[in-house]
């Protein structure tokens, strides 16, 4: 997806996107070859871990992990594909599930 498409989205989502601690309005988004990038947020060993621990956090909340069409559970991809954005002004960062937007964007594939 690319900045322009990210940028309307949020504002379309979120009616502009102001930075809760400074309420700035100028945000950093790493784009890579024109496109926004993916951050991993679980890199290394902590990648497995993170998975764990979302996936009991998604059922102590009373939710069910993804499943397959044949029901097999799905891997939680969640903290391994995000969009990072930092607040130009005081360096806050928020972090949004890249494939969702792209899937709201685009459609699903």
């Amino acid at each position: 997806m690319t900045i322009d498409e990210l940028t309307k989205f949020l504002n379309e989502r979120a009616n502009g996107m102001r930075c809760p601690v400074c309420d700035s309005s100028d945000w950093y988004v790493k784009t890579e070859n024109g496109t926004v990038a993916a951050t991993n947020l679980a890199d290394g060993g902590l990648e497995e871990r993170f998975k764990q621990v979302l996936r009991e956090l998604i059922i102590e909340m009373g939710g069910t992990p993804p499943k397959d069409d044949e029901g097999e559970e799905q891997p939680i991809e969640i903290l391994c594909s995000c969009i990072l954005l930092r607040c130009n002004h005081c360096g806050h960062l928020e972090f949004f599930d890249r494939s969702f937007i792209e899937e709201q964007i685009h459609g699903k594939n």
